[in-house]
């Protein structure tokens, strides 16, 4: 159920009476009251019945955070970024010239105060399943509408925030250890199965059974070079191994000279020596042979037992079943080893939400025909995809198919064709051409590394100079290699290569 579902429910019931805290994503967490937030909500309710919403914002900086605009002196809402892409902003003149301040250091929290106008606004639209819709109809319609959403950012020393990916989720368990959420700690939990932590010097917390209950933890059951770490019960991890920032579950082994960095492990895992774990989340039952270096951002699902030297693209997650049929068209399967590779057909990463659709509080409103994607287990029409991600799809199956053949330039134009083609009929402009293309380019295999990379620039040279000409498609090419460094890396170290290499003669 969406959250425009979830108030349309309860505004059939009548059950909202007055003003409500909505939390649209259950995995918020927060370490302030909000009461200085809600005065100050209800005194500009006071003086206007229609200053209707208030955004909680977090003061948290990350490359991440979208852009919004804000009137300094009422708090007043009047930009909200509709792309996590800050190199392409969708801003109007004027709020450059009013007193509005463009931000890029704070974070939407997923907390918003709202008077019965938005649940009103759900109930009169149907289509709206997301808060960010509503936002979206306020801002566009002011002038109709004559409605107005404030901001509220919170002090520094308080933290709020929502999980809505992979990253996010890191981020709130490192907030977690370091205390950010106070009381809400490792060691002041416990539930039906979990009688508690013992809290060790470094945030290090260490379960303990019903029979430990009350006794100091043994130094010895946790490795030496842990720091801000959450460890289950009846861990087995050698001393020797190197663990900061992360959780590991009950029953999970770890090798000798084992480092993990920012990573979330499951319950029952078999880590082999000598691994490298890095900002990666890892299901339960998952056994990592000796020796494995994962790459950043990498995610294993649930029973994978992972194949020694397995390579994969950057942004893919590694799974023990294939997706469920009704997202053939959303993410593509390819069958390794015995473990089945996703990737996301648009070709972005399944670590951040990269442009899907989620009501997610972090400014982002999304394209009205994007979806979020859902577990195998989540029964659902499959989501169609939009128009450039269509285009996409088609440029990477093209080169894909181009590149397996012997190298010619009648192969080159006839890319060419199907590319200009594929632009004609999803009516694609030249700039969001030279952008997808270059993007697809980047995507195929043997690109992460410069020589793979400049060999095939130098046989593609043809593709180049055909769409690589004028300055605002080289900007646009700009664009399309600084989307894929967030995701390889490695392409940093030889970006102006990259550049130069294109524009040779």
């Amino acid at each position: 159920m969406s959250v425009g579902d979830a108030l349309r429910e309860l505004d059939t019931r009548g059950l909202l009476t007055g003003d409500f805290l909505l939390i649209s994503n259950p995995a918020t967490f927060t370490s302030y009251t909000l009461q200085a937030q809600i005065a100050a909500y209800r005194q500009r309710r006071s003086e206007n019945k229609n200053n209707v919403m208030t955004l909680i914002y977090s003061d948290f900086k990350t490359t991440r955070n979208a852009v919004i605009g804000i009137e300094k002196s009422t708090k007043k809402l009047k930009v909200y970024h509709k792309q996590e892409d800050p190199t392409q902003l969708d801003i109007d003149k004027p709020h450059f010239i009013a007193d509005a301040v463009i931000h890029r250091d704070i974070v939407d929290s997923g907390i918003a105060i709202c008077s019965l106008n938005i649940s009103a606004q759900f109930s009169d639209n149907f289509d709206f399943q997301h808060r960010d819709d509503v936002i979206r109809e306020i801002l566009v319609n002011e002038e109709i509408l004559l409605q107005n959403i404030h901001v509220e950012v919170l002090p520094p020393s308080e933290a709020a925030l929502s999980v809505i990916d992979y990253c996010s989720l890191l981020i709130v368990n490192n907030l977690l250890m370091e205390r950010w959420f106070y009381p809400l700690v490792p060691d002041k939990m416990a539930s039906d199965d979990c009688c508690g932590f013992n809290a060790l010097p470094g945030n290090v917390y260490v379960e303990v059974n019903e029979q430990d209950f009350g006794r100091l933890s043994p130094v010895g059951s946790v490795c030496k070079g842990a720091f801000n770490t959450v460890f289950g019960s009846k861990c087995d991890v050698h001393e020797s191994a190197a663990i900061s920032c992360s959780t590991v579950g009950r029953g999970t082994s770890i090798g000798a000279n084992s480092v993990l960095i920012n990573c979330i492990i499951g319950e029952n895992c078999v880590i082999g020596e000598n691994c490298h774990l890095e900002e990666s989340v890892v299901g339960n039952d998952v056994r990592i042979p000796h020796g494995a270096q994962l790459q950043k951002y990498s995610i294993i699902s649930d029973g994978v037992s992972y194949p020694a030297d397995l390579d994969i693209a950057p942004g893919s997650a590694v799974c023990s079943f294939s997706p469920h049929e009704d997202f053939e068209e959303t993410i593509k399967c390819k069958s390794v080893k015995d473990v089945h590779i996703w990737t996301l057909a648009n070709g972005g990463p399944f670590w951040t939400v990269n442009g899907r659709r989620m009501d997610s509080g972090n400014g982002s409103l999304g394209e009205d025909n994007e979806s979020d994607l859902a577990t195998e287990s989540e029964v659902a029409e499959a989501p169609e995809l939009d128009a450039t991600a269509q285009f996409y799809e088609e440029v990477v199956e093209s080169m894909e198919r181009i590149q397996g053949f012997t190298f010619s330039n009648q192969q080159m134009h006839n890319l060419i064709l199907e590319i200009n083609s594929s632009k004609l009929a999803y009516n694609i402009s030249m700039e969001d051409v030279a952008k997808f293309v270059f993007s697809a380019f980047l995507s195929l295999p043997g690109n992460e590394t410069w020589p793979g990379l400049k060999e095939l620039c130098s046989k593609w040279v043809l593709l180049f100079t055909n769409y690589y000409k004028p300055k605002k498609s080289q900007i646009q090419l700009l664009l399309a290699i600084e989307v894929r460094i967030c995701v390889i890396f490695s392409l940093l170290s030889f970006f102006s290569k990259i550049f130069h290499s294109i524009n040779s003669p």
